[in-house]
């Protein structure tokens, strides 16, 4: 069995530059959201909760990597 990690849209708690810790998502500060997955400045905050979800993986043949 393969497992994979997926990042697809959980929510993030986020310490801005001001000192707030801020609940992010999708719905919640979705501006924030954006810029902390990449589409913006990487200087927005930092991520200091973060929920992944361990899906198992299709096979896909043999992997090696290194």
């Amino acid at each position: 069995t393969a497992w994979a990690l997926t990042f697809s849209n959980p929510p993030l708690s986020v310490v801005t530059g001001a000192g707030d810790i801020v609940r992010c998502s999708a719905t919640e500060h979705p501006h924030l959201y954006w810029a902390v997955r990449g589409g913006g400045s990487s200087n927005v905050g930092v991520i200091v909760d973060m929920t992944f979800a361990v899906v198992v993986a299709p096979y896909a043949g043999k992997f090696y990597s290194g």
